[in-house]
């Protein structure tokens, strides 16, 4: 009975030897086909360089009476939220614009 079971764990080890093998050459062949592939598909892109200079600041000068206006609604902003301003009081409709529109 003990050599029965020894015959049965060889021939165990054999079939997982055997059933490895086609997954090596599976994975070898994936490998090759994917580098063909790579290479099919492989073209080269030239980029043109852009220099753009530096432009001093954005847009034109915003009014002193307009970023008073925009400080005080932070600062009663402030008051009600714990000190803090947040992004949402920026875009709320009761903010006062913070460049001048010329509609």
């Amino acid at each position: 009975m003990g050599n029965s079971l020894k015959s049965d764990v060889k021939s165990k080890n054999s079939e997982n030897s055997v059933s490895a093998d086609p997954v090596l050459k599976m994975e070898g062949s994936l490998d090759q086909s994917f580098e063909k592939m790579e290479s099919k598909n492989h073209t080269e892109v030239s980029y043109e360089e852009i220099h753009i200079d530096a432009i001093p600041g954005i847009g034109p000068a915003v009014p002193e009476e307009l970023i008073q206006a925009v400080c005080e609604y932070m600062e009663k902003m402030a008051a009600t939220q714990r000190g803090m301003v947040m992004p949402r009081n920026i875009t709320n409709y009761n903010c006062p614009p913070l460049e001048v529109l010329d509609y």
